[in-house]
């Protein structure tokens, strides 16, 4: 298993070298959009990135915060976010106070936490109750990880790939969420059954 020093560094690298450009294009982000309500409202976007959904969120209204652990990505976000609060730090150990956010979302970063369940603790711990936190994760059963392709761009470094019921057990089994609705990422949406597709897109309660 890698460090977590290791996993710093190869996230500082890929941002060097990609910019404004290492994840999804900007546009792709407005899909996630509809999964946040009503405001006023704080979002924590843990594994924030480059910054571009706290970017479309704050022209909406939010009151918008991001981590991440690269301080190259945080220096990004800086330029595509400038009124988000934006801080490099691990999702396992976030620096705010119980219960201070209505939404977390956590798109395509929580598989490649070396521990998920304390990062979804730390979710659980900074959302109010009734709080929603929005998780995007990878199937371990998209067909072309199924065939022999090892997962994302990202594997090579950490990743946890998961079935659906496996998220789901992974994501509610301590009490800690209930579930409201599973979707395929809204970006990567094809015509196949939801448990064959590339990304699950978790909406989530807190308790």
């Amino acid at each position: 298993m890698k460090t977590q020093e290791e996993i710093t560094n190869w996230y500082d690298q890929w941002h060097r070298t990609h910019g404004i450009n290492s994840w999804r294009p900007i546009e792709s982000y407005k899909l996630f959009l509809p999964f946040f309500g009503n405001l006023p409202a704080r979002v924590l976007d843990v594994g924030c990135g480059v910054g571009s959904l706290l970017s479309l969120l704050h022209n909406r209204g939010y009151q918008t915060y991001g981590v991440d652990i690269s301080i190259e990505a945080i220096g990004v976000a800086h330029a595509v976010s400038p009124y988000s609060t934006l801080i490099s730090c691990s999702g396992v150990c976030l620096p705010y106070k119980d219960q201070y956010f209505d939404y977390v979302s956590v798109i395509g970063s929580l598989e490649h936490f070396i521990n998920m369940e304390k990062g979804l603790h730390e979710i659980h711990r900074v959302l109010k109750r009734g709080g929603r936190a929005i998780i995007l994760v990878p199937n371990r059963w998209w067909i072309p990880y199924w065939l022999g392709r090892p997962g994302t761009a990202q594997a090579e470094i950490n990743e946890h790939l998961l079935s659906l019921s496996e998220w789901r057990r992974t994501l509610t089994h301590e009490g800690l969420f209930h579930l409201i609705g599973i979707k395929q990422d809204p970006y990567h949406r094809y015509p196949i059954p939801l448990q064959w597709s590339y990304q699950f897109l978790f909406v989530l309660e807190r308790v």
